[in-house]
């Protein structure tokens, strides 16, 4: 059965009220939109993707999988250089509005608390974290135990308002175990904590997705991945790179050989070059289920989301003026970056390091609660935040 434009993008014709200063640029965003899927409709691929969500997230899926392997193995340095400058705040706005904003709006009052307290014990890291920028020096165990703390905070808080379960006992005990882990060995904690955050965000969607018997994006995210590590690591690539000089060209002052040693320390022959653009890969796909995939898991929607309606809802979670600061702060870092691309990089990964952590501490009190549907809002059914096409 054809598919009209209408019939799945009729909320973008409606006028984007209640915007203010956004009103005028997501306009044009929408007319920009309109028109993609009116010329995308026109072949069946097109009206498939817009009336199946499965599928027209699995396109987007297969084609950003294959631009990010493509990039890494072409553009290694630029993908660990650009992907935190351009995507890493507006990956953290979103962690802060699925994981913070939403639950704190939604849950009851001694949820609320909970949830504040934890909160709190996260932000002692980036107050830590902030102080090392003007030259405090903090101990190695800093950031892993402080974090690891948090999450034995969210897991106790789980416990007391619970009682005893197996999901309770269970989140306990695995989260004072991560704790010992961190307090015995801090360093390789927090390098197992860079590599794992990436796999955290799949790992998200995924358990999203198959709850919503998404069989397709599903499949191809787990195949694609796979598929990516495997051509990354195996060592099909070490001569090209090494023949051509990507291993170590700088470009604007970083390389994947200076970031192979705090990625990748101590480890034998080309595994530390591996392993950094094994990174680079994961990150990427990391970004893209954090500002698109897991957005639209959250969602009640099936229909493509309009730029417009897509602004009200964050609007809704974050508040006219919690928007233009976030996203004050997402065009502050490339245009900072534009001065010195290195050292923004690099004070921005300082500052939203936490993020990792919080997402690790607000999962756990979740389980351990059984709130998780407070990530998708009131009854799970609050509007997600779809990064329109």
């Amino acid at each position: 059965m054809a598919l009209g434009t209408a019939s799945f993008t009729g909320d973008a014709l409606m006028p984007p009220a209640g915007l203010g200063l956004l009103g005028a640029p997501v306009e044009v965003l929408d007319a920009v939109r309109r028109s993609f899927w009116r010329v995308a409709t026109r072949l069946r691929l097109g009206r498939r993707c817009a009336a199946d969500v499965d599928a027209r997230l699995t396109a987007i899926t297969a084609g950003h999988l294959t631009v990010s392997l493509t990039l890494t193995i072409l553009f290694p340095a630029a993908m660990l250089l650009f992907g935190p400058l351009l995507l890493g705040a507006p990956h953290v706005l979103s962690d802060l509005r699925f994981l913070v904003a939403r639950p704190l709006r939604h849950g009851s009052r001694a949820f609320r608390w909970q949830l504040g307290l934890v909160i709190v014990a996260v932000a002692v890291m980036v107050i830590g974290r902030t102080a090392s920028l003007v030259g405090v020096r903090l101990p190695a165990a800093f950031d892993p135990v402080v974090g690891a703390a948090g999450v034995g905070l969210a897991a106790l808080f789980g416990l007391v308002s619970r009682g005893l379960s197996l999901r309770t006992i269970g989140t306990t005990a695995l989260a004072a175990g991560l704790f010992v882990v961190a307090w015995q060995a801090p360093r390789e904690t927090q390098l197992t904590f860079a590599h794992g955050h990436n796999v955290v965000a799949i790992g998200t969607f995924v358990v999203l997705a198959l709850k919503r018997r998404w069989f397709g994006v599903t499949g191809t995210l787990l195949v694609g991945v796979a598929a990516g590590v495997t051509v990354l690591g195996s060592g099909m690539l070490d001569e090209s790179m090494l023949t051509t000089g990507r291993w170590d060209e700088p470009l604007l002052g970083l390389s994947v050989a200076s970031l192979s040693t705090v990625l990748a320390p101590e480890w034998p022959g080309m595994w530390p070059f591996r392993i950094v653009m094994i990174y680079a890969f994961a990150q990427a796909v990391h970004y893209v289920c954090w500002l698109r995939l897991t957005p639209t898991a959250l969602s009640p929607r099936t229909a493509p989301a309009s730029f417009a309606r897509s602004f009200r809802a964050l609007r809704s979670d974050f508040g006219m003026a919690g928007l233009l600061v976030g996203l004050g702060l997402c065009m502050l870092v490339p245009a900072l970056a534009a001065l010195d691309a290195e050292q923004t990089r690099n004070t921005y990964l300082t500052l939203a390091g936490f993020h990792g952590w919080l997402e690790l501490a607000v999962f756990a009190l979740l389980l351990s609660r059984g709130d998780t549907a407070l990530l998708g809002g009131k009854d799970a059914m609050a509007v997600g935040v779809e990064v329109a096409l």
